[in-house]
């Protein structure tokens, strides 16, 4: 992989005028080199507007106020179910989180015997 050093210089051989407005810019905005491969910020943070969106699209043409408490209605519903739904869950973990251990126990047997 180039660094870049590399890039910029190669940037600035082939487009001076594209180097000069990149150097303008805070090089965290632009260059994916000063990033973790791994991480997809940017469809993350998309999903999640999305989402957001969605849940308040009801809401987007109301004035502020009946937004906002529109908005603290939604949360305090969606609290509410969780909280019941919590309540009716036995054990110290979350059955997602046990199905999990249970596959990586059957695997891990597989491999030990």
């Amino acid at each position: 992989m180039l660094q870049a050093s590399t890039l910029h210089y190669k940037i600035k051989e082939l487009k001076p005028v594209a180097y000069d407005w990149l150097l303008k810019i805070p090089a965290e905005m632009w260059s994916r080199h000063a990033f973790d491969k791994r991480l997809k910020n940017d469809h993350v943070t998309n999903n999640i507007s999305e989402s957001f969106n969605h849940w308040v699209e009801d809401l987007r043409s109301k004035p502020v106020l009946t937004l906002v408490d529109g908005l603290r209605t939604k949360l305090m519903c969606r609290l509410q179910k969780r909280k019941l739904k919590g309540l009716k869950m036995s054990g110290d973990l979350v059955p997602n989180v046990v199905k999990e251990l249970n596959k990586s126990r059957k695997s891990l047997e597989s491999v030990i015997f």
